[in-house]
């Protein structure tokens, strides 16, 4: 039934809640408070591979007080249920009004142990990461066309829990292949962040971003927008961090630097052309180029790509 239960002579203590008292002697029952099962976590985060202990007791009732004269029975059942992680056992028996599970982290993200004894059902919320610092990575090799801007993103791994609220980095790159137009944080991880960059030196940002509130999730942390002004290459050029750091050092953090790979300027692709008929005669060059439209006779080349020659 799950309830606490106050008759003039004794007090019985159960779970639950005061639904549902009908019969005989109900109107001398007081059922309000009642036991009310609570659960936590050792520890609100682990990494992947690690463990937590999950503890949960129905021995405090809904006024937040802890009543003496006993608790819910011994061996009542409990199961619990991991979210991003696998818990053991996934069931048990309360003893003196307590039980628990142990969490194995499994999957970054939001995850936790949900319990379930006598009808109710309450989480312990538990964030898993990858690693103990937080990954912040360029990727290798983005491949751009010659005099075209690129966007090069600055990647992380989950900083939901970390307290991340700014971030200091220091990047190089080679200025004689890349030159820096801005950043975009349109959609990032650092969309409420306020920015100072610094560029004066050519081929060295120094990126300054804070915020009053901690950047969640993981993906994008920022995309900067560089202009590739080099010569096509072979080799990638690199982009390099030579320091990286939340809230001056904590959480702690690691970095992977990447690449940019200017390629062939060439568009491949078949040719195009159209003709249309126009209004009156107009004489002009066989020749035609990519430039502008030509027209012989009644009809007049339109094109989309390529080059061409019309005979009459």
């Amino acid at each position: 039934m799950g309830l606490q239960l106050r008759s003039r002579s004794r007090r019985h203590r159960l779970s639950g809640t005061a639904n549902g008292i009908t019969g005989a002697g109900a109107a001398n029952v007081d059922a309000d408070p009642w036991l009310r099962l609570t659960t936590s976590a050792a520890t609100p985060t682990v990494i992947v591979g690690g463990t937590d202990v999950v503890s949960s007791l129905l021995t405090t009732n809904s006024d937040n007080n802890t009543p003496g004269g006993g608790f819910i029975w011994n061996g009542t059942p409990a199961t619990f249920v991991g979210t991003n992680g696998a818990v053991a056992p996934p069931s048990s028996t309360t003893t003196s009004g307590a039980t628990g599970t142990i969490f194995t982290g499994t999957v970054p993200g939001v995850g936790g142990v949900a319990t379930t004894v006598d009808g109710q059902t309450v989480s312990a919320p538990i964030t898993v990461y990858n690693a103990a610092c937080a990954a912040i990575s360029i990727p290798l090799n983005i491949p751009t066309l010659r005099n075209q801007q690129v966007t090069v993103p600055i990647y992380s791994d989950l900083l939901t829990g970390r307290n991340a609220l700014g971030y200091v980095t220091t990047i190089t790159y080679d200025s004689s292949k890349l030159g820096y137009n801005g950043l975009d944080s349109t959609g990032t991880l650092s969309s409420g962040l306020s920015f100072t960059v610094d560029n004066s030196m050519p081929g060295t940002l120094q990126i300054f971003a804070f915020g009053a509130v901690p950047m969640s999730g993981s993906g994008v942390m920022v995309n900067l927008l560089f202009q590739a002004n080099g010569t096509i290459d072979a080799v990638p050029t690199p982009i390099t961090f030579t320091s990286y750091s939340f809230n001056e050092g904590n959480p702690c953090s690691t970095t992977t630097d990447g690449s940019v790979k200017i390629i062939s300027g060439d568009i491949s692709g078949s040719v195009t052309f159209c003709t249309k008929r126009r209004k009156r005669r107009t004489e002009c060059s066989h020749e035609c180029n990519r430039h502008f439209a030509c027209c012989y006779d009644q009809y007049e080349l339109c094109w989309i790509t390529g080059r061409g020659e019309i005979t009459r």
